[in-house]
């Protein structure tokens, strides 16, 4: 896990938060615990889980069977109906002008 100390690039950026001392306490007691301070244990921690949040919306993982059925759906695609190709001829029309 990459931590701010880990990082080469010059920090530049800050963000506030306020908490209550409990909060506080029981953060700064994980960063302990993981031999970091509190700032390097909460930029670790923030970059991990926006890392996570980021993947869960940005990456679509499929089953073997959703992957089979797309790229069968891919390989023996049926040929373009009427309406497809002047829906193609139209977007041709308007982009080359």
């Amino acid at each position: 896990m990459e931590t701010a100390r880990n990082n080469e690039e010059k920090a530049d950026a800050r963000i506030y938060a306020r908490m209550n001392s409990k909060i506080k306490q029981r953060i700064q007691h994980a960063a302990d615990l993981k031999g970091l301070d509190m700032s390097a244990y909460v930029v670790s921690t923030l970059v991990a889980d926006a890392d996570k949040t980021i993947h869960e919306h940005e990456v679509m993982e499929l089953s073997l069977r959703d992957r089979e059925a797309f790229a069968n759906a891919i390989l023996t695609a049926p040929a373009p109906n009427e309406h497809l190709l002047a829906a193609a001829k139209r977007y041709k029309q308007r982009t080359t002008k």
